[in-house]
């Protein structure tokens, strides 16, 4: 039996399970394969015991290592934290995003105030529990978003995909070419607009860039898209 995909494998926006087409691409979904079952191994025939052996001794060698663990199947290059998109009427609402860098993929993991909340107790905590006074707490609370990424590598991506709701990804591909602007927005200079914008397959993507200066975010990009990145 076949399972629909959670994600369309030529824009990466989300679909409804049992769709045949993708509502913003229109390309046609396909069915991913079923996982068989796996079969348990058979144990050795029983043989009856032979005769009883006189205890060995077992010198001591050398401590070996414990195996290298495996690579990981998609891992994170680099991330991209404090995206902003304003949406609805006029713009006055928003949505969070982090962005995740893998070999294939531009994954935006959503971001919601309930998150913001939970990551901002964790970090005044970790941050007491160090002994930091008043001060050094609230500096902690200030990143959070440290503590949201930090999350971010003990998780397989998919894992993040279905574990936020909204979370979409743009699949590295499909990028024709990123931009970061840098714009002052008055004659001292002291306030400015950083914002990041995505142009792909699937249309354009405008980002207010809150959490990592541009030189650095350019910087990150590049290492995981190289020449895209402008």
């Amino acid at each position: 039996m076949n399972a629909t995909p959670n994600f369309c494998s030529n824009c990466g926006s989300p679909v409804r399970a049992g769709v045949r087409f993708c509502g913003q691409c229109g390309a046609a979904i396909q069915a991913a394969p079923a996982v068989p079952a796996p079969v348990a191994p058979r144990g050795p025939a029983f043989a009856p015991p032979g005769p009883m052996m006189a205890p060995q001794a077992v010198p001591y060698g050398p401590v070996t290592a414990p195996p290298v663990a495996p690579p990981v199947a998609e891992p994170i290059l680099g991330i991209v934290p404090a995206l902003q998109r304003r949406k609805g009427f006029l713009g006055m609402s928003y949505e969070n995003w982090n962005l995740i860098l893998t070999p294939g993929r531009l994954v935006f993991a959503s971001v919601t105030q309930q998150m913001m909340k939970e990551a901002v107790v964790t970090a005044r905590d970790e941050a007491k529990s160090q002994g930091k006074g008043f001060f050094g707490q609230v500096a902690a609370q200030m990143a959070w978003v440290n503590v949201v990424c930090r999350e971010y590598y003990t998780m397989p991506i998919d894992a993040i995909l279905a574990r936020y709701p909204g979370s979409f990804f743009i699949p590295s591909a499909g990028v024709r070419r990123i931009r970061l602007k840098h714009s002052t927005l008055n004659d001292q200079g002291n306030r400015s607009d950083q914002e990041l914008i995505i142009e792909a397959t699937n249309g354009k993507h405008r980002f207010a860039l809150l959490g990592m200066d541009v030189r650095e975010a350019r910087r990150t990009l590049q290492q995981a898209l190289g020449s895209v990145v402008k």
